[in-house]
This record gives C-alpha cells, sequence and structure tokens, in this order.
C-alpha cells in the first residue's frame, strides 16, 4: 500500500509520462518540429 505522498508522486510522474509520450508522438506525426537548439524536418 502506498502512503499519502507516495500516491500523489506517483500521480505527478504518471502525469509527466502521459504528457512526454504525447509531446513524443505529435512530433513524430508532424512533418517539421522546431526545438529550442533545433528544427527537425522530414
Amino acid at each position: 500500500m502506498l502512503n499519502e505522498y507516495q500516491k500523489r508522486g506517483l500521480s505527478i510522474t504518471l502525469r509527466i509520462v502521459e504528457e512526454t509520450m504525447q509531446d513524443i508522438e505529435r512530433i513524430l506525426h508532424s512533418e517539421t518540429h522546431i526545438g529550442i537548439l533545433y528544427e527537425l524536418i522530414d
């Protein structure tokens, strides 16, 4: 069983993972992506 702090930490971590996966999926499906230090052209 997880305590309250562990549950909160796990929830935040899973939210960050989900957002990062969505960003990666968006980048893979787009033809171009302009980052801060680079530009990706497919």
